[in-house]
């Protein structure tokens, strides 16, 4: 797991943070255009920053899970979509995490597609594997997040809650962020009472957890296939605001239906 900061220089009192993954694009029903707006959004906010959830890319083999014959892009035209997408944005990429697709070439050949695409861009510090705890450092403060592609199978909301919740066992953070399921959640309920031992007293936390979303649409894929609800589409920002012993953190959901 890495461990990596972003730190905003003097006068800064608020960032923007875009969560973008399970693009699937080289699937039939990739939306570009959800993906467009998202860039677009996030470039006209605020420090704008970007961090990846994985998946950008569908890579069906004919030895994997997946139509290989229904792709609209060979592997390597989607590797080459992404390099290019991703390029006008890359000073404000922090980071990325491999998905579960990802890990389809790795194991067929021993090639990394998305740790690929950032050495093509000369960035490949920006690929950080499989999990990564961010420091999003301004104003005399910070908050935590941690960033995981995810595991599971349900599509229940609240089982996907629980499970993005259970990723605080391992690490303490502010925000816990997963993708892979391709649902847009987010829960800001669980708080809990944190001694403060300088001021010998009791604060309260806040956390908030988040399911990033996707731009794959329901009908004529799988998720038509096996009656999956259909969900909304998009992905959301954090938007972090304060100062030191006061920073505030929520969440915009650039949601889409159809």
């Amino acid at each position: 797991m890495e461990y990596i900061q972003e730190r905003f220089g003097r006068g800064i009192d608020e960032i923007n943070i875009l969560l973008l993954g399970d693009t699937h694009t080289g699937h039939p029903n990739y939306r570009e255009d959800i993906v467009n707006d998202a860039l677009e959004e996030i470039t006209s906010r605020k420090n704008g920053r970007i961090f990846l959830m994985g998946d950008l890319t569908e890579i069906a083999l004919t030895r994997t899970y997946g139509s290989t014959y229904e792709q609209t892009m060979t592997p390597e035209e989607q590797i080459d979509y992404w390099v290019e997408k991703l390029k006008p944005h890359i000073d404000i990429i922090v980071g990325a995490v491999a998905g579960n697709h990802n890990q389809r070439i790795v194991k067929e050949v021993g090639m990394n597609p998305l740790r690929l695409i950032f050495k093509i861009l000369q960035a490949k510090e920006k690929f950080l594997n499989y999990s990564a705890v961010v420091k999003w450092a301004f104003n005399k403060g910070c908050i935590h997040s941690r960033h995981w592609h995810g595991a599971t199978t349900s599509k229940r909301a609240g089982y996907i809650l629980k499970k993005i919740k259970e990723m605080r066992q391992n690490v303490e953070v502010d925000i816990a962020c997963m993708g892979h399921t391709h649902r847009l959640l987010t829960d800001d309920t669980e708080i809990k009472r944190v001694p403060d031992a300088r001021n010998m007293k009791m604060n309260t936390k806040r956390y908030l957890s988040i399911n990033t979303g996707s731009a794959l649409g329901w009908e004529e894929g799988y998720a038509e296939m096996k009656d999956y609800d259909e969900i909304m589409l998009g992905f959301p920002i954090i938007k972090m605001w304060g100062r030191r012993g006061n920073i505030r953190f929520d969440v915009d959901k650039l949601g889409y239906i159809r």
